[in-house]
């Protein structure tokens, strides 16, 4: 266990002055339009150790039902690179930009419409960093996941992740483009080992520092009720396991994951920003107001443009038609005959359309592991408990006064409620309740 200051209580006791500094930005879905169908919410932090926070979030559910059918509900994290306002910048431009750009590519069926939204958002970037000496060199990790009616769609640059909770089991659904996950790959093809000396934060991949890019485009996975998607910065991926990350998302709701899950990085010394975006699909996607007639519509299928080399030898074969007509009849029927099978064929081709269906890109997952909290997990929150309860308790009776011992009486219940589970042997209980322990006590010392 990392403590800001050192290894006691009273060393620790600087990091409220820390967290009174933190620029903290919230949301979740509470009162929209999907909220009996969807359940989300994010948080960014910027830490302990940094000036300012470089990472950004978007969270854009569809406006509506036809939005749902058609372009899906758009959840996005970016952490940015480069000098602060650099990063910054950088980060932003891709959580603003990719979801506009994307929804505005109404005539490209969803993943070839979120690839190139990312590859633009690059552009962008690349060239808003050359304008000037104080942004040269900036760019941004994207990493980004829609809900559509065909399955979860991932677009993915650089080391933020995306992981996806099914059941009892976590996943990371992202390959990092990082030197050691590059090296490590390269080693398993070779039946080779990788040492540790591969530095772990360099990354292979990221938007804004080339003028081109290769998005990874993951899925479209399944998506089955229950589902929960996490994106994250490696703010949160470096001090929180894959293992502990699943136990807090199969244990607590979006809103209150996000929040323990940042803690739990601040806890482990917070020494980069923290973003964390979690969705959970709860079942068929029906807004308020929408009728069963809009909800049953398919994904509309996007109408390809007409084949260029189709329409080419069609006018072709026209005109020699027309041309020969004074010296063969028989060739000028065929010539028209074949001009307007061409002409039918393109025709066909384009109101075929595209879409998702039958469409698989990526390889992922490219981990698995339990999310099932055990004794050991258990023991993981009693002993970030017990760094933090001092303070807590400390906190409580100077908000509060003499109201302090009720208010200290609600997180002993959620400790009794953990020590019952715990003589039960039920796990899951017992770490439910010694989070949101551990969440309603680091929420007094903020």
């Amino acid at each position: 266990m990392f403590h800001p200051e050192g290894d006691n209580s009273e060393k620790f006791k600087t990091v409220p002055e820390q967290f009174s500094m933190n620029s903290q930005k919230n949301s979740k879905n509470s009162d929209g339009i999907w909220s009996s169908c969807l359940d989300f919410a994010a948080c960014t932090d910027i830490g302990l150790r940094r000036t300012n926070n470089q990472d950004n979030y978007a969270v854009v559910p569809a406006s509506s039902q036809e939005e749902w059918n058609s372009r899906g509900h758009l959840f996005l994290v970016a952490d940015g690179m480069g000098g602060n306002a650099a990063g910054e910048l950088a980060s932003k431009l891709a959580a603003d930009h990719v979801p506009m750009l994307y929804k505005k590519k109404v005539d490209q069926i969803p993943s070839e419409a979120l690839r190139a939204a990312i590859i633009e958002t690059n552009d962008l970037i690349h060239k808003r960093g050359n304008s000037s000496d104080d942004f040269r060199g900036m760019g941004t990790t994207c990493c980004s996941f829609l809900f559509l009616p065909d399955g979860a769609l991932i677009g993915h640059v650089g080391d933020s992740r995306c992981y996806r909770l099914r059941g009892n089991v976590i996943e990371q659904m992202t390959f990092d483009h990082s030197l050691v996950w590059e090296m490590q790959a390269l080693a398993r093809q070779n039946g080779e080992t990788l040492t540790d000396q591969v530095p772990k934060n360099y990354i292979t991949r990221c938007l804004g520092v080339h003028p081109e890019v290769i998005p990874d485009i993951e899925g479209p996975f399944p998506l089955q009720p229950g589902d929960t998607y996490l994106l994250c910065s490696d703010g949160l991926s470096g001090q929180v396991t894959d293992d502990e990350i699943g136990k807090i998302l199969y244990t607590l709701p979006p809103a209150l994951a996000v929040e323990t899950l940042r803690d739990l990085a601040i806890l482990r010394g917070g020494p980069d920003n923290i973003t964390v975006v979690v969705a959970k699909y709860l079942g068929q996607q029906k807004a308020v107001g929408a009728t069963d007639e809009q909800v049953a519509n398919s994904v509309p299928v996007i109408k390809k443009p007409f084949s260029k080399s189709l329409v080419t030898l069609s006018i072709l074969f026209l005109l020699f038609g027309l041309c020969i007509i004074p010296f063969s009849i028989l060739g000028a029927v065929i010539s028209v005959i074949i001009a307007i099978i061409l002409s039918v064929v393109a025709l066909i081709k384009r109101n075929n359309g595209d879409s998702l269906k039958n469409k698989r890109y990526g390889k992922g997952p490219y981990t698995k592991t339990s999310a099932v909290p055990n004794d050991s997990f258990v023991r993981t929150l009693l002993e970030l408990i017990g760094d933090v309860r001092p303070e807590a308790k400390d906190a409580i009776h100077n908000k509060f006064g003499e109201d302090a011992a009720s208010v200290w009486n609600e997180y002993r219940s959620l400790e009794h409620a953990g020590k019952v589970a715990i003589e039960r042997a039920s796990f899951t209980d017992a770490a439910k309740n010694y989070a949101l322990g551990l969440h309603f006590l680091m929420e007094q010392i903020r």
